[in-house]
């Protein structure tokens, strides 16, 4: 996921787990399994610059996140204190109609 969302090879080590050499399209181009006592071999391209995702990271995210958050409370907030306004709960007309018969 960090080649696709940063458009580099990643070179990632494990002394347990997964060894790969993965491009920046997020395709595992040479892997050890894990557990296995061997060297990986390969080669990866380096790249200069920065990706609209290194320089934003997730800011945009947390800034939508954040905005509907206030929307949400603003409107929940709005409603308690406007007189006349229909509440949140509906409460049954008549007590004969509700519950078992």
């Amino acid at each position: 996921m960090r080649a696709l969302e940063t458009g580099r090879w990643v070179l990632h080590a494990s002394n347990t787990g997964m060894t790969a050499l993965i491009d920046q399209r997020g395709q595992v181009r040479n892997a050890l399994a894990p557990n296995e006592t061997a060297y990986l071999d390969g080669t990866a391209d380096l790249y200069e610059g920065s990706t609209p995702f290194m320089v934003a990271q997730n800011r945009p995210l947390i800034g939508m996140s954040l905005l509907f958050i206030l929307i949400s409370a603003r409107q929940r907030f709005w409603r308690a204190l406007t007189p006349g306004s229909k509440p949140s709960v509906v409460t049954p007309v008549n007590s004969d109609s509700v519950g078992p018969t």
